[in-house]
């Protein structure tokens, strides 16, 4: 691995791992329940399709008018591949939350899911990342692309509750069946950084957008998952408290990333 692209890592990888012990912490809380679960999947749905599916499409729909130029389809088909993946994404989760509901549960209804299903820090994830864009252009892009889906780490922690049985086992396998894409889309983020094409100071933009998308990413799963770790804990992961997590490019779910563990996951 090249110095520029292990210095981004670097920086990244104790954020990605306070990202992964807000989840871990959730799931062995004392206090969820099947009503919680509800609660986050229904939220990872959103995710998937208002933050996924609607935005992509629209870019396709924006470069499809007037009729793409030859040159430019394999992007145009690398997109169409992004939204396809991202809808089956919403797919799994909707149909997760579909089993672990009860009669007396609320099914997931899409169209109030689009009204009411998003929350602060997710907006306020959004909202960071749209300003990057805007005031960085492809640099914001890559950071976003870089950011997604933290390293996966959501699906990671939830792969490792296999063989636990019953719901654990159903988030389980829904998690591996996006944990792959999530990496691929990661890695995207770092195509040209290890062959040069970005400078010294593009390096440094880089990693300070990326690591700014990744401490608003803490915030916003602790507030998807029930607020599992308090406020000042927080502080400390968005601080870079933990270990790095092991930088895997090629990481599957059957070799999710190594979790470091903390005394106060």
């Amino acid at each position: 691995m090249k110095a520029a692209l292990r210095r981004l890592i670097e920086q990244n990888a104790r954020l990605w791992a306070g990202e992964a012990e807000v989840v871990r912490s959730y799931f062995a809380s004392p206090q969820r329940t099947r009503e919680t679960d509800l609660c986050w999947i229904a939220r990872q749905a959103f995710k998937e399709m208002w933050d996924g599916v609607v935005p992509q499409l629209e870019a396709l729909r924006l470069d499809l008018t007037p009729a793409p130029a030859l040159g430019a389809l394999p992007s145009l088909l690398r997109l169409a591949d992004s939204v396809r993946a991202e809808l089956r994404h919403y797919e799994v989760f909707a149909a997760l939350h579909e089993s672990l509901r009860r009669p007396g549960d609320a099914p997931l209804d899409a169209e109030a899911l689009g009204r009411s299903g998003d929350w602060p820090e997710n907006r306020a994830l959004r909202e960071l990342r749209a300003e990057h864009v805007r005031a960085h252009g492809a640099l914001g892009l890559r950071a976003q692309r870089f950011t997604e889906g933290g390293y996966a780490t959501l699906f990671a922690e939830g792969i490792a509750l296999r063989g636990r049985g019953g719901a654990d086992d159903e988030i389980a396998e829904a998690c591996a069946a996006v944990h792959a894409d999530e990496i691929d889309h990661m890695r995207e983020g770092v195509e040209g950084v290890d062959t040069g094409d970005l400078d010294a100071a593009a390096l440094r933009v880089l990693t300070e957008l990326s690591t700014a998308q990744m401490r608003a990413r803490i915030e916003m799963r602790n507030a998807q998952f029930g607020r599992p770790l308090a406020q000042e804990r927080i502080a400390e992961l968005c601080a870079g408290a933990l270990p790095p997590l092991a930088w895997s490019p090629r990481a599957t779910p059957e070799a999710a990333p190594i979790r470091p563990r903390s005394p106060r996951a």
